[in-house]
Parts: structure tokens; C-alpha cells; sequence
């Protein structure tokens, strides 16, 4: 089976480039085509999702017709949220945000009565093993991996809070108090 996902992702990369796409040397699957004007279209692909943007709606859809006649595929129409990011678009803005998938993210790990705090974890603080109620060291991987996924998409900011509570030498902890304010 991951024979057929690489060929798949060959085939695309055959057609994309054969219609003037570029392809991001940094991420693979990430694709751009602009004209001398700088109108143009960037094509996200993950699996078998795909985001297509630009700054000229006519490259867009010209980009979606070529599309599906080389490949079987579903137009969704606008995107509102892909691989947990919502989009919010204004006349002068796009916004990417996660607080969606944080609020479930609470939820699935019970924690939906948790206050938000003003602050971030304090880097002085030294975290210590929990000497409480014990916490299942699977739940607590788990959550840790959700946060993680949020930091790597939308919330840098929390990256060092992240990195200390996913440290080896800390096996549990008694509350994790992040805000997640919307930027």
C-alpha cells in the first residue's frame, strides 16, 4: 500500500510540473505557479487532501479544471477548516485558526472546565512528578501529541511549554494551565 501512495504522489508531481508548477524544495508537496505579474496559485497536498489558494480566482479554477481531468476528484467548494485548521476569511484577512480542535481536544481529555490563565507556563518553574491522582502515562502522551500538532500548526507560542512537559524526566504533572487565545 505505501507503493501506491508514492505513485500516486509521482503521478501528481508529473502532471503539476508538466503544466508549469513549481515544487517547494523545502516541503514536497507543497506547489506554486506565478506569473509575471505575480498572479498565481499554491497547491497544499496532504494525502489525499488538497488546499488550493491564490491571488486570482481565474488561475484557481483553470488550475482546478486541469486538475480533474487528470485526476478523479471532488471540488468541496471553499474551505472552511482542513487537517484541523479552520480558516476565517474578512475583506482584508485570512486567519488560521485551532480553537476548534483545542476545544476537542479538551473535551476527549475531560477538560473542559479548565480556566484559561493569563500567562503561559512560567520558565522558572520546575516541574515536578505528580504526586496526586495518577494519570494514565498513555492519556498523557496522547494529549501531549494533540498539543503538539496544534504547536506545529498555528501555536508556535507554545512550543517551550510543550517541550518541557514532553520531556522524558517528566512523567506526569498535575495541571497544565496554557491560554489559548486567538491571534
Amino acid at each position: 500500500m505505501k507503493q501506491a501512495s508514492n505513485q500516486r504522489h509521482q503521478k501528481f508531481d508529473q502532471v503539476i510540473l508538466a503544466y508549469g508548477f513549481n515544487i517547494n524544495e523545502s516541503k514536497k508537496r507543497v506547489y506554486t505557479k506565478f506569473d509575471e505579474k505575480g498572479n498565481g496559485v499554491i497547491i497544499c497536498l496532504y494525502v489525499d487532501e488538497m488546499l488550493i489558494f491564490g491571488t486570482d480566482l481565474y488561475q484557481i479554477q483553470l488550475t482546478k479544471r486541469i486538475l480533474s481531468s487528470e485526476f478523479d476528484m471532488k471540488d468541496m467548494g471553499q474551505a472552511n477548516v482542513i487537517l484541523g485548521i479552520r480558516i476565517v476569511r474578512d475583506d482584508e484577512s485570512i486567519t488560521l485558526t485551532q480553537s476548534h480542535y483545542i476545544e476537542k481536544v479538551l473535551k476527549r481529555f475531560s477538560h473542559t472546565d479548565c480556566a484559561p490563565v493569563p500567562t503561559l507556563l512560567d520558565p522558572s518553574v520546575e516541574l515536578v512528578k505528580n504526586i496526586g491522582n495518577p494519570v494514565s502515562q498513555l492519556e498523557y502522551s496522547k494529549l501531549i501529541g494533540c498539543l503538539m500538532y496544534a504547536m506545529t500548526c498555528t501555536r508556535l507560542d507554545i512550543a517551550l511549554e510543550i517541550g518541557k512537559l514532553s520531556n522524558s524526566q517528566v512523567t506526569q504533572v498535575n495541571c497544565i494551565g496554557l491560554q489559548f487565545k486567538e491571534f
